[in-house]
């Protein structure tokens, strides 16, 4: 399994995932913000939605409100 080198923001509600192997990708999360009651948080608060970093050795993602 390819892990995450870096996670940034990309837009409103998107990520860009840089793997390890150099590959990127862009992840849309507006969906799952829009249905979680969890993750709406972020459509409050949009400026947490940038404090996102990769976590447990590039397997995952999670911001700093403790959301992963």
């Amino acid at each position: 399994m390819t892990r995450l080198k870096k996670v940034r923001p990309a837009g409103r509600f998107a990520l860009e995932l840089e793997w390890r192997d150099g590959r990127k990708q862009r992840a849309d999360l507006a969906g799952l913000i829009a249905a979680s009651r969890h993750f709406r948080r972020f459509a409050e608060h949009p400026a947490e939605f940038a404090e996102v970093k990769a976590v447990n050795w590039g397997h995952g993602v999670a911001w700093k409100n403790g959301l992963d």
